[in-house]
């Protein structure tokens, strides 16, 4: 699974260039460890090789992790990783974005998703946007809870689909009001948003193209460089022959 996941974000970074490293158990330590020297932008990993690496691999660490995705969660708990996945959790960053997946809600992976966002610090939150509506309608009121937090006041935002009404109707029944309707415009207002947002993605991939054409290019020039300073080591020496020769023939 893992090593399908890191050719699925390697096909579709290729266009950028991503970078993935697969640590797993039951494979060489160094090999891996020579993988993370080389700062991937995605490590696709076990907890308990991953917690490995974070120990004993020098110079190795997760200070910049900015997303951490957890797949099959439920799974990794009933395996008895609850103890080294708290682990990695107290030593990367509170500041990021963490993405939770399972199969089944069982109380192991409750305690987990507790700790991942009690973890996280977030004093001033004046919207909240609910992409995907919450099925559990104590997690609707801890998400949007956040921006009322001190006597504070916010706005919570909720995207509704056709298959969400039984999850938005039971949330109203819960919380005991009904959610005002948020006015979006016209079509065409939607519209000219959608052309925005699909002109700063080809923005933003040009640009990431960009950088990682400089960065090629900065490579290049220091392995010309490099060359050039070999090239001149290999004059100097020829130099460094013929005047030897010369002495030899004055000493005669």
């Amino acid at each position: 699974l893992a090593y399908q996941i890191s050719e699925s974000f390697e096909s579709l970074g290729s266009i950028i260039g991503v970078r993935c490293a697969v640590i797993i158990g039951g494979m060489d330590m160094m090999s891996q460890a020579i993988a993370l020297s080389k700062k991937p932008h995605i490590i696709i990993a076990t907890p308990g090789r991953l917690h490995d690496h974070l120990e004993n691999t020098k110079g190795f660490s997760l200070r910049n992790l900015k997303y951490l995705v957890m797949d099959e969660a439920d799974k990794l708990l009933d395996m008895d990783f609850g103890p080294v996945i708290d682990k990695i959790l107290k030593v990367i960053p509170k500041e990021r974005h963490t993405y939770l997946f399972s199969a089944t809600m069982t109380t192991k992976v409750a305690k987990l998703q507790r700790a991942s966002l009690n973890s996280l610090d977030i004093p001033l939150v004046d919207v909240v946007i609910n992409y995907d509506i919450p099925s559990n309608s104590k997690d609707y009121i801890h998400r949007v809870g956040r921006t009322a937090r001190a006597g504070r006041s916010g706005k919570s935002i909720t995207l509704v689909t056709q298959y969400d009404v039984e999850f938005y109707q039971r949330i109203e029944q819960v919380i005991g009001k009904q959610m005002e309707l948020f006015p979006i415009g016209s079509k065409e207002d939607v519209l000219l948003l959608q052309e925005r947002v699909s002109e700063a993605q080809r923005i933003a991939t040009l640009e990431m193209k960009e950088e990682q054409q400089q960065k090629k290019g900065s490579k290049r020039v220091k392995s010309e460089g490099n060359d050039d300073y070999k090239d001149r080591e290999d004059r100097d020496l020829v130099v460094s022959n013929k005047l030897s020769k010369k002495a030899k023939r004055v000493r005669r």
